[in-house]
């Protein structure tokens, strides 16, 4: 995955199937399933792999935790200031939205506590169920989170600083905190990338770009994308800044170059990146490019309509003009 390299994954797959006629329900292989589906956007085969996998012993732990980040967070957005909802108001979730916040917090459950579990393990489901109260977004949960967050941060001398230090940055940008935020991402930030602590690294980097790009501090935000895509060459969300970021410099043609990655990254999952990929080809004047991303979009997610308003509809009449 961090390759760029995905699918040269899959004939390994395949061949683990063809082992045997038990191969696809055995552990190793339907969680190493469950991973390629996940990092190839496919949320819901993820979460069945994930599902058979959790029987597992050696397994059922990071399966359980895989398929809560899942639930609490399928889009993989990076959270904003303006999150919260007001007290008990559950409004803007849908109800598949719900559904999933229940089954995170039914898998939490299940996770523990366990006889004789290593200390990690506790201080991991303790983060994890602040994740989970995070994105109830709110307010008094994120602050129970933020609270619980800053225990942990001043105990000193355990592996999981660089996970816990980003999630007491975002507790604090949901609450608009950002100063504080920032002041703890840049801590991250001095580190130097390592394998085992890679993913929350590299989602602190995306997440402090956000913020600097929200100042209109692009050259500094274009650092931290560009570190994370040093490394993760299947970010879809550093692809999407990169795009972002050179579309505020009015750069259509660098704009289309990282949205295009961004989209052939998320497997065409993610309708928005779609629209923003075909707004620069149309500001680039390359309609017919425009009318094709935008045929895409349509072909999987009919219902967005927004893209045949502002975007095709548009297009088509330069064309024929």
């Amino acid at each position: 995955r961090r390759s760029g390299n995905l699918f040269e994954s899959l004939p390994f797959l395949e061949r683990a199937e063809q082992v045997s006629s038990q191969s696809k329900n055995a552990t190793g292989y339907t969680y190493c399933k469950g991973l390629f589906e996940w990092y190839n956007g496919n949320l819901n085969d993820a979460l069945r792999f994930f599902n058979m996998s959790r029987r597992d012993h050696m397994c059922s732990q990071q399966a359980k935790l895989n398929m809560i980040e899942i639930c609490l967070n399928p889009d993989g957005d990076i959270p904003s200031a303006n999150d919260l909802l007001e007290a008990g108001d559950s409004g803007e979730f849908s109800e598949s939205r719900l559904i999933a916040l229940r089954t995170a917090e039914r898998l939490l459950k299940e996770l523990g506590p366990r006889p004789g579990e290593t200390y990690e393990n506790i201080i991991t489901r303790r983060i994890y169920w602040n994740f989970y109260q995070m994105a109830s977004k709110q307010k008094v949960q994120v602050e129970l989170a933020l609270k619980d967050l800053t225990e942990l941060l001043e105990s000193d001398g355990h592996q999981l600083m660089v996970t816990i230090s980003y999630a007491t940055a975002l507790a604090l940008v949901q609450l608009k905190q950002i100063q504080r935020a920032k002041n703890h991402l840049k801590r991250i930030a001095r580190l130097n990338w390592n394998y085992e602590e890679a993913e929350y690294l590299e989602r602190s980097w995306l997440l402090l770009s956000d913020i600097y790009i929200h100042v209109n501090k692009l050259d500094i935000a274009e650092t931290f994308v560009d570190r994370v895509l040093e490394y993760n060459k299947s970010s879809t969300k550093a692809y999407e800044l990169a795009g972002y970021i050179a579309e505020k410099l009015q750069s259509y043609g660098d704009a289309v170059k990282h949205y295009q990655k961004a989209w052939n990254s998320c497997g065409h999952l993610k309708p928005h990146i779609g629209y923003k990929l075909a707004l620069n080809f149309m500001k680039k004047k390359q309609f017919p490019d425009a009318v094709n991303v935008c045929q895409q979009v349509l072909k999987l997610h009919p219902d967005y309509n927004i893209i045949r308003k502002d975007i095709l509809e548009k297009c088509r009449s330069n064309l024929r003009t």
